[in-house]
């Protein structure tokens, strides 16, 4: 006889070691049913494993808490984020610089000054051909704005300030396991980078030519299907880029890095699921994306956003690896609780 909650503590707290043992693949990792029928587990009396089960159960209940508390704290981490994000999409962050540096936001130095700056830059591109003519985009209306700005501060739109913005290829193309060029998605950008899986897949340099964007320096990719507000700044990868992901190259007095962090806030990934179609995958479009409002603060300013939140991202990444290593000790405990009851 079994017990079968007993069974399932096995299970429960050795399910990584039997996974390491059991799994095969390269690509893409499995457990075939004839492995894992074949594997052995130990096996004990029924009573042995009942007293075994009642002792593992008394053993686990001050780590429940403590992995409760645990993934509580995970999350306070995640909200103290966004706070960090609201706050300085706000100008709250910057309060004092705006004090302290009157001449870097004021005259020609301004948000407004800046804006119109770009606008005539562009018009000078379109002029010379070197940008398309585009239809012009209708005023952000009083309804749109989710929040209020600093005075020194002015709201635009993303085409506003971005010489360039596309999706990828909404076909395959042909892979080739010798290529040197990798083809991604929304899924392969994370937290700022662009990750290449052991599943993703190369094209040739010939793939390449025919579906290459023009990326700059100032690229930024955005999930946009699926997975909405996955980012990643574009770093010279040889990449061509599928369809649940789009780009914009910003102009070059925009910090990237701060319109960056307004993508990771949650005013926009709520902008994105507002305006997403409304299909068993959510997808925002690249019209959307044009209109989305964005706060622009002056340059300077922008820049010392980003300085304060890098610094106040690093506090938070530094709890997150700290509350995470807590979790890793608490589950080796309980595997030590059970590897001990059994060895009793």
């Amino acid at each position: 006889p079994i017990d079968l909650k007993f069974y399932h503590l096995i299970f429960q707290t050795l399910k990584d070691e039997i996974v390491r043992n059991t799994k095969a693949g390269t690509s893409k990792e499995a457990i075939g049913l004839t492995v894992f029928g074949n594997y052995e587990l130990p096996y004990f009396d029924i009573a042995k494993q009942i007293e075994t089960k009642e002792k593992f159960v008394q053993a686990q209940k001050p780590t429940i808490g403590l992995s409760t508390e645990l993934t509580h704290q995970l999350a306070l981490v995640k909200q103290l984020r966004q706070s960090f994000l609201r706050e300085a999409m706000q100008g709250k962050l910057t309060a004092d610089f705006r004090c302290a540096h009157p001449e870097l936001i004021e005259g020609e130095n301004s948000a407004q000054a800046l804006l119109e700056k770009l606008k005539a830059e562009k018009k000078r591109l379109i002029t010379d051909e070197k940008l398309k003519k585009e239809k012009e985009l209708p005023p952000i209306k009083e309804e749109e704005i989710p929040f209020e700005i600093p005075e020194s501060w002015v709201w635009c739109r993303l085409n506003d300030i971005i010489t360039m913005l596309g999706d990828g290829i909404h076909g395959t193309p042909n892979y080739d396991s010798q290529g040197d060029y990798y083809f991604i998605n929304g899924n392969n950008l994370i937290d700022g980078k662009i990750e290449i899986k052991e599943n993703t897949k190369k094209v040739s340099d010939q793939e390449y030519e025919k579906y290459k964007k023009d990326l700059t320096n100032n690229t930024i990719f955005v999930s946009i299907n699926g997975t909405l507000g996955n980012i990643a700044y574009y770093n010279k990868e040889k990449v061509i880029l599928g369809k649940s992901a789009c780009y914009f190259n910003l102009m070059s007095e925009i910090e990237k890095y701060y319109i960056g962090y307004y993508v990771k806030s949650s005013y926009f990934f709520k902008y994105a699921v507002d305006v997403a179609s409304e299909t068993t995958i959510k997808n925002v479009s690249l019209k959307s994306m044009r209109l989305l409002p964005l706060p622009l603060p002056p340059l300077s300013e922008q820049q010392a956003i980003v300085s304060k939140l890098d610094k106040l991202m690093r506090t938070c990444d530094e709890l997150e690896t700290s509350i995470r290593t807590n979790q890793q000790q608490n589950e080796m405990l309980l595997q030590q609780v059970l590897r001990e009851a059994l060895e009793g």
